[in-house]
């Protein structure tokens, strides 16, 4: 995956370049022990890729409670929807 802003595969058609990384971090957000990773993805149907994770109690893993894609002028909204998911309740 590649930094934000950074280069990427943005197409199928890689032509002469490829930095061999087809995904780019967009942001991450958390509120609570609800962390949300927002990505995009390249490709022939471009899209991004927005997951939300619950920490564990004791902070050493988290659990991947939904993933929903999004598109630009979506993401934000998507993420904020996820922010406030009810894990048990998905």
């Amino acid at each position: 995956m590649a930094a934000p802003g950074a280069r990427y595969d943005l197409g199928d058609d890689l032509g002469f370049f490829s930095t061999g990384l087809d995904r780019r971090l967009l942001f991450v957000w958390h509120r609570g022990k609800r962390w949300i990773v927002a990505t995009e993805r390249g490709g022939r149907g471009y899209y991004d890729p927005i997951f939300a994770y619950d920490l564990s109690q004791d902070g050493q893993s988290a659990t991947l409670v939904q993933e929903q894609n999004a598109f630009p002028d979506t993401v934000c909204s998507t993420a904020s929807n996820l922010v406030t998911l009810d894990s048990r309740n998905p």
